[in-house]
């Protein structure tokens, strides 16, 4: 592909690609860099890239960045960082780096492609926080499919019925209530997308519980 093309590309990427001296001044950056951070161009060329960094992350960034200076480390690197934007707001970056040495070792500067990852760190957190909620809760709780696919399941739904995860995947029919409960439960979920009630479940060792069972469907966002 042309320069001049990768250039239009870059500018109309939702990433910054940016380029530093050997002062770790920024002395080129795409388009998008002042629609990402609420500088324009202008304001960011010749900017320290540190300037950017989180205060509290800065000392750190700095120290990390004349380690690999100092070791001559040319490989591609990612890194995340903490970048404050003009109205004082922080987002996660994650940022794909490299760093260019001359042949006798001088540091020249660097180059990379930084992008905004906040929101996708923001749900990972709070996945990881339903996560240890599940896990930690005393009620069996089960995730399936529209067709009665074990998903995934907490500790509390092993230990009342006795199946692992992986042995409720692996059976070609559901093996823990009957076929009328399965039948009651699907026509109640088709109806009004939930089922609450009363049915006699099936553990591994042959036991027959009568259990308060709650199921709710979750639908995807349309985009």
């Amino acid at each position: 592909m042309h320069p001049d093309k990768i250039s239009a590309v870059l500018d109309r990427a939702p990433d910054i690609g940016y380029e530093t001296d050997a002062e770790g001044r920024l002395i080129s950056l795409s388009d998008t860099a002042g629609l990402l951070l609420g500088y324009t161009t202008d304001e960011l060329t010749g900017r320290s890239m540190f300037d950017l960094v989180h205060p509290e992350d800065r000392g750190d960034a700095i120290a990390g960045f004349q380690e690999a200076v100092r070791r001559q480390d040319k490989e591609p690197r990612t890194v995340e960082a903490r970048l404050v934007d003009k109205q004082g707001e922080t987002h996660v970056y994650e940022m794909h780096r490299r760093l260019h040495f001359a042949a006798d070792g001088t540091f020249q500067g660097g180059e990379g492609i930084a992008r905004d990852v906040t929101e996708s760190r923001r749900l990972q957190e709070q996945l990881s926080l339903y996560q240890a909620i599940i896990t930690a809760s005393d009620d069996a709780v089960a995730i399936f499919d529209c067709e009665g696919n074990f998903l995934e399941n907490n500790p509390a739904h092993e230990k009342l019925l006795g199946y692992s995860l992986d042995e409720l995947r692996d059976a070609a029919k559901p093996t823990w209530c009957s076929p009328q409960d399965t039948e009651r439960i699907a026509a109640s979920l088709q109806a009004s997308g939930a089922f609450r009630g009363e049915v006699d479940a099936r553990t591994k060792d042959s036991r027959t519980l009568h259990i308060d069972l709650s199921i709710f469907a979750v639908m995807a966002d349309a985009d």
